[in-house]
């Protein structure tokens, strides 16, 4: 990850953190005033549609007081019994409205829920905080929304810049707006696309300091039918509002807003596609050497494509070959392959644990990540997919300290991560890192201790998802039937979005 993405992000995280997100169902500056919507009677109107249970989610929900308030209003009517809450956030906050059980803490473009979908999302000052706010929208409707299920966003359009908006690092907040009010209405025409509707509606308030005249953009998003709504287009950079923008009716400058933007791409691939519309290597396990630089280790891959915008890199320890590893990888990758989670690449790890590891090892990793950049459509089917990692040891610590070098990585998983590369660069690429990070260790590692994975996680604070598992009677090779089936559905838990692990029973799956 570049050196101004990082601050960005951590910026944005830490105006996340700190901020007082207690914004009320009705009243100033709410929910309702500024969807202009009753979520109350969207809530029954829906229930009178489909019938129960009906499922909502708020995204970006804060505290949850909206969703609290939300849930009351519906319990006054009796009617508690036939619906389902749910907050999606990236804070826990001090004082929270909903329950633990009730929240989704994950940020919308890294969340990997599997849960059913919902009939009714809203949203309210979240997108001017997400830089793939495009990608957001892809994901609510395609992964999130049931079948005739309704989407009421706060979406600030003017924090979008679209490839053929002329001079569009310059345009103001009214200008931006018409651009992507444009965008809309030309998309419509190009593609028999999902239920979508935008809409600006002025906003004045006396009571409020920060912007007492404003223009909320409204967007309707319905899931009408099973097209996929694709845009066309790729997050290309982002940044902050300049600090001196202006809003129309206000002198007020909000220089922690993030603009987006993007860039057409190719069409991808449709699932389910035959195997002779990709290209070599085709959906079989491939064997690869990557030639390097003269004395450099060598590079030597195991490829195992599947049609997925999800790609799995597979990290050993030192001195382990492809079919030599500590851990299965074979059966690893094998496991997330059959479930459908994602393609996966693999590799050896031949250094010697020296004083020149943490050279050795970056040049290892950054020649894996681009054979995956050169090859990535051939493997999964798309040339842009979103990469998680999983390492082993001083594999484990070479992904805690590079991966963050690489802005396609928004997963990790750290099996017994070791200091090998140097206890400063895992710092140092721990807090760079704002993806999700998952460790597991053994209780009974005699070589890294459970202490150790403790401070990777402490270290870890610009995760904006960490989780850690210690499994009982277990030492640095997993050793044991059930350690080791354990470990082969590690992934399946970190980047499948799975809640329990270790799981109650395997013999179920996941």
């Amino acid at each position: 990850m570049k050196q101004a993405e990082q601050h960005l992000a951590r910026a944005v995280f830490q105006i996340n953190q700190t901020a007082a997100h207690d914004r009320p169902l009705r009243g100033v500056y709410s929910y309702e005033q500024i969807l202009g919507q009753d979520l109350a009677d969207q809530c029954l109107q829906t229930l009178e549609r489909k019938g129960p249970p009906v499922r909502v989610l708020d995204i970006g929900c804060g505290s949850g007081l909206a969703l609290h308030q939300l849930e009351q209003a519906i319990t006054q009517r009796g009617l508690r019994q036939h619906f389902e809450f749910l907050g999606m956030g990236l804070n826990w906050y001090q004082r929270m409205h909903i329950s633990p059980t009730r929240f989704l803490m994950t940020g919308l473009y890294h969340s990997r829920y599997r849960g059913p979908r919902f009939d009714l999302v809203f949203s309210v000052f979240a997108f001017h905080y997400i830089w793939h706010k495009l990608e957001g929208l892809e994901k609510i409707h395609n992964e999130l929304l049931a079948d005739h299920g309704l989407a009421l966003i706060h979406f600030p359009a003017f924090l979008v810049r679209l490839p053929d908006s002329a001079g569009a690092v310059a345009l103001d907040e009214v200008a931006g707006n018409q651009a992507f009010e444009r965008f809309l209405e030309d998309f419509h025409v190009r593609q028999d696309s999902p239920g979508l509707e935008y809409s600006q509606v002025p906003l004045f308030s006396e009571d409020d300091d920060r912007a007492m005249l404003n223009e909320f953009g409204h967007l309707r998003l319905t899931r009408v039918r099973e097209v996929k709504l694709d845009f066309g287009l790729s997050l290309a950079r982002f940044g902050v509002v300049p600090a001196d923008f202006r809003y129309k009716y206000s002198g007020v400058s909000k220089p922690d807003y993030v603009l987006s933007y993007y860039e057409r791409r190719p069409p991808q691939p449709t699932p389910g596609a035959a195997a002779s519309e990709l290209e070599a290597p085709g959906l079989a396990r491939t064997r690869v050497r990557v030639p390097g630089p003269p004395g450099a280790a060598e590079l030597e891959l195991a490829v195992h494509p599947l049609l997925s915008p999800l790609l799995v890199v597979l990290f050993p320890g030192s001195r382990e070959g492809l079919e030599n590893s500590a851990l299965p990888f074979d059966q690893i990758a094998a496991n997330v392959q059959e479930a459908g989670l994602g393609a996966v690449v693999r590799c050896n790890n031949p250094l010697e644990i020296d004083g020149e590891i943490t050279v050795l090892l970056r040049e290892h990793m950054h020649r894996l990540m681009e054979y995956i950049r050169a090859n990535a459509k051939a493997i999964c089917g798309t040339a842009r997919p979103r990469l998680a990692m999983m390492g082993y040891s001083s594999g484990a610590g070479a992904i805690a300290a590079f991966a963050a070098e690489y802005t396609e990585v928004n997963q990790i998983l750290l099996v017994a991560p070791s200091l090998d590369v140097g206890r400063e660069a895992i710092e140092d690429g721990l807090s760079a890192f704002h993806g999700e990070v998952h460790i597991v260790i053994g209780d009974s590692d005699e070589i890294v201790l459970p202490e150790q994975a403790r401070w990777f996680f402490e270290a870890a604070h610009g995760a904006v998802r960490k989780r850690l598992v210690e499994i009982a009677c277990c030492n640095h090779a997993f050793s044991g039937e059930y350690n080791q089936a354990l470990i082969r559905h590690a992934p399946l838990w970190a980047f499948g979005g799975s809640k329990e692990f270790p799981p109650a029973d395997l013999s179920h799956g996941w």
